[in-house]
């Protein structure tokens, strides 16, 4: 076996790229050249040698304090909500007492759910509920109207608790939070996936409450005090409003009426700190209602709504399959542009269902014992 010589193995080479086609050449070079030979680019402004220096410093950004923050993925449970369900059967009148409303009451109950009922006459909305949720519409009224004010006051509201003070002795601007949507919502026209990094970037500056999430927490405390001492008046307002008011019962003493606030308060605080939790997760955060839902239930819909309890809906089960959705108690939290791809643009995900109540004539009868519980412990 004759032996190859290095200047033979350098000469072979040479001719092998000589006979090589013109094309192949020049992919190999290119594969071969490096930064400075200034491959054609798309951004004639920067050279390539900026272009890394300004993804570094954007990367160094974006992770500053992140190890304290959930991934793009991360998906938020509503942890608020069995307590509100309890709460209602606790404190929501009998169906008898509920049945005592005027005519104009009773349609003012719906109406006030315009974005999450079906607008019909009382008695034909009656008549499409499934049995349970009709001899407890109390319940599931009341429950519906607690959560509309929990989304519209701190998950829609998403900056409701920023008031814009430059020091202690400003009094602020009552409408700096609405102001400041306003400026994300046109951010986000102008480009959505740059407004939806803005916006969670935004929302964890203003929460950076533990040292994993910024080197400095004292406007993250300062926020959280406040949301703390707003509540209260929330809570106030809640009980007092109409029609919240008329599907309350009258609470049989003091001690059961004081139970009756602390445990609202409670709901509501750990509500606010949910939605804060939302906001400081990455993309662009939709809720969809009756709006933006399909009109009927499928089996398929589980990965966006999910029947009430009192459908009674067995897991896997398709009885409801085409049914007409009635109510929504809480919409979808949906997300998009978590990440510049494409999928997170085009396939928004459903981080929490919506909750909602389907027409039900199937005739099934569910009887509920119904207990009363003791939160003052």
């Amino acid at each position: 076996m004759a032996t190859i010589t290095p200047n033979q193995k350098k000469q072979n080479k040479q001719k092998a790229e000589e006979d090589s086609s013109p094309g192949e050449h020049q992919q190999k070079r290119a594969k071969m050249s490096s930064w400075t030979s200034k491959p054609t680019y798309r951004y004639p402004n920067i050279t390539p040698e900026e272009y890394i220096e300004e993804i570094f410093e954007m990367r160094t950004m974006i992770e500053a304090g992140m190890m304290g923050w959930p991934g793009p993925k991360s998906k938020e449970t509503l942890g608020f909500t069995p307590d509100t369900e309890s709460w209602v059967i606790e404190n929501a009148k009998s169906e008898s007492e509920v049945n005592r409303l005027s005519k104009a009451q009773k349609q003012t109950i719906i109406s006030s759910l315009a974005e999450n009922c079906v607008q019909e006459e009382w008695d034909v909305l009656m008549g499409l509920l499934p049995d349970m949720v009709r001899e407890n519409i109390s319940e599931v009224f009341l429950e519906a109207l607690i959560y509309k004010r929990i989304f519209d006051g701190f998950f829609k509201a998403r900056f409701w608790y920023l008031d814009g003070k430059m020091d202690p002795s400003d009094e602020g601007d009552e409408k700096f939070g609405a102001r400041l949507q306003h400026l994300y919502d046109r951010f986000f026209e102008t480009n959505p996936v740059m407004a939806s990094l803005w916006r969670s970037e935004t929302n964890r500056l203003a929460n950076s409450t533990d040292i994993t999430e910024a080197p400095n927490t004292q406007l993250g405390i300062q926020h959280r005090d406040h949301r703390k001492s707003s509540i209260g008046q929330f809570v106030d307002e809640t009980l007092s409003s109409e029609p919240i008011q008329w599907l309350l019962k009258e609470p049989s003493s003091k001690e059961q009426a004081n139970r009756r606030y602390e445990h609202l308060y409670s709901i509501c605080e750990r509500a606010a700190e949910n939605a804060v939790a939302t906001g400081n997760t990455r993309g662009h955060i939709a809720f969809h209602g009756m709006a933006m839902l399909p009109e009927t239930f499928t089996l398929g819909t589980y990965d966006k709504m999910c029947a009430h309890n009192y459908n009674f809906l067995p897991h896997g089960s398709t009885r409801l399959d085409g049914n007409r959705i009635l109510m929504v108690l809480y919409p979808a939290i949906v997300r998009s542009f978590m990440t510049p791809r494409d999928k997170s643009i085009r396939e928004p995900e459903y981080s929490t269902l919506a909750y909602v109540v389907v027409e039900d004539q199937s005739g099934i009868v569910v009887e509920r014992t119904k207990v009363t519980l003791d939160f003052s412990s």
